[in-house]
């Protein structure tokens, strides 16, 4: 038997989820999608944020596992 998959609702638990790994991902409104392309990203960023005007959709980038995340500040 398979297990069942559950699908993350907030970044937290797709920070957990190894599928979402590698990816761009945006959050609001329980619904979570990630994607490497990102063109893609801003659409379902708009797309959020029209379906759910009074929350603020979250992004972030997920990396790879062994990947380091550094800052990068402008001037």
């Amino acid at each position: 038997m398979s297990a069942s998959y559950h699908k993350p609702t907030s970044l937290s638990e797709a920070w957990s989820n190894p599928r979402y790994h590698g990816k761009i991902v945006v959050a609001a409104g329980g619904e979570v999608h990630g994607t490497q392309d990102p063109d893609k990203a801003l659409v379902l960023l708009r797309r959020l944020e029209k379906k759910y005007p009074t929350q603020a959709p979250e992004t972030t980038i997920i990396p790879k596992g062994g990947m380091i995340m550094m800052p990068q500040f402008v001037q």
